[in-house]
């Protein structure tokens, strides 16, 4: 599935999300599916980047479609 960014990180991912997702691995997901995600490259192309299976980027998937910074195409 391909998401398109619809907006920018206003909303404390990165710091406010407890300490599970304060984990580096978290926050590159996020770092990495925002700047890839920009229609040329899938959820595949960027876990395969991340060098991580794509269930790992479940939450940071969520996370920003939750936020109204990622959106499924389609």
């Amino acid at each position: 599935m391909e998401y398109d960014v619809i907006g920018h990180d206003k909303y404390g991912l990165y710091n406010s999300l407890g300490a599970q997702k304060q984990s580096g691995a978290y926050s590159k997901q996020l770092r990495y599916i925002l700047n890839f995600s920009d229609g040329s490259h899938d959820l595949v192309d960027i876990a395969n980047m991340l060098e991580q299976p794509l269930w790992e980027c479940e939450t940071a998937v969520n996370d920003l479609v939750h936020a109204g910074l990622l959106r499924p195409l389609g």
